[in-house]
């Protein structure tokens, strides 16, 4: 388990699907509907596992644990797919703003440290959402080492991110949601990982400090 954080000022580390917009599921919805459309019976589930992870790593998981590695071949096809739904899916009203999201984003934003950022979104796509959101400086804080700037970065990444920035682990805040999220920030050892939004599914069994119903719960106060 991580190790708690400090009583100083802690770092913050936040990810972008669940704690800052509510997509209701859309995101990782839409690499299951693209694959059942490709004939890939998934197992319930099967796609929460996946949730908040790089986009090609989730497709070959899936792939791969459901014997269908006749389609193997086919990542870029089927990676593709799923980035054509995801263009869409950022301008439709099926993404908005967490509840409380936007106070606590301008408050993180405007601290000495600003906050970095984990999605599994290409950045091109996070950079949509910026724009309609009004999440200024939201894509120059993205964290990743997926291809093409896009994907949940493994706990490595933001170790580099992190240091990068002189903060140690440590004194890190997480407030994640995904599975990989979770993973990434323990593996980071961050100093408390934090679970915004109710947790369901494989996300109940995650090795988080505390629930919080909401971003702006994880706030320093004062």
């Amino acid at each position: 388990m991580p190790h708690k954080v400090s009583e100083v000022r802690p770092f913050v580390v936040v990810e972008l699907v669940g704690p800052l917009l509510d997509d209701r599921g859309a995101v990782v919805r839409a690499i299951g509907q693209m694959l059942a459309g490709v004939g890939v019976d998934l197992r319930p589930g099967a796609i929460d596992q996946v949730a908040g992870a790089e986009l090609d790593w989730a497709l070959r998981t899936l792939l791969e644990g459901h014997g269908r590695d006749d389609l193997l071949g086919r990542i870029g096809d089927l990676h593709h797919r799923v980035i054509t739904t995801w263009e869409r899916l950022v301008g439709s009203e099926e993404i908005r703003m967490s509840v409380g999201a936007d106070h606590a984003f301008a408050q993180l934003m405007g601290a000495a440290a600003p906050p970095l950022v984990l999605s599994s979104l290409p950045k091109a796509l996070v950079g949509t959402l910026e724009r309609r959101f009004g999440l200024l400086g939201l894509s120059d804080r993205l964290v990743s080492d997926g291809p093409g700037g896009s994907g949940l970065p493994r706990s490595a990444a933001l170790i580099d991110a992190l240091g990068r920035e002189g903060i140690p682990p440590a004194s890190v805040l997480a407030g994640v949601a995904s599975p990989a999220a979770i993973l990434c920030a323990v593996g980071a050892r961050c100093g408390e990982v934090v679970q915004v939004g109710l947790p369901t599914g494989i996300a109940e069994g995650m090795p988080v400090d505390r629930f919080v119903g909401r971003l702006d719960e994880i706030l320093p106060r004062g």
